[in-house]
């Protein structure tokens, strides 16, 4: 395994670790907030309707990073 391969799997790492992380975190702030939500007002919901969404959105956004991220390794390597 050459250096440019160790490189990119640990770019690829720390790039799925942060999309991630980021999910974990605002779905972690939707599952704190849901009782408030649910015993307020609609607009309480929408809001965190709209946390849940973005949680699933980040978690998305990292799979195709990581999807691409693969991708273009997979076509950088040379042909066996």
């Amino acid at each position: 395994m050459g250096k440019r391969d160790r490189i990119a799997r640990t770019a690829a790492v720390s790039n799925g670790m942060v999309w991630f992380g980021l999910a974990l975190f605002v779905g972690a702030v939707t599952v704190e907030l849901s009782p408030a939500a649910f015993a307020g007002d609609w607009s309480n919901i929408v809001g965190w309707a709209l946390l849940v969404l973005a949680s699933l959105a980040l978690a998305f956004v990292g799979f195709l990073e990581q999807r691409t991220m693969r991708e273009a390794r997979m076509k950088s390597r040379p042909a066996p």
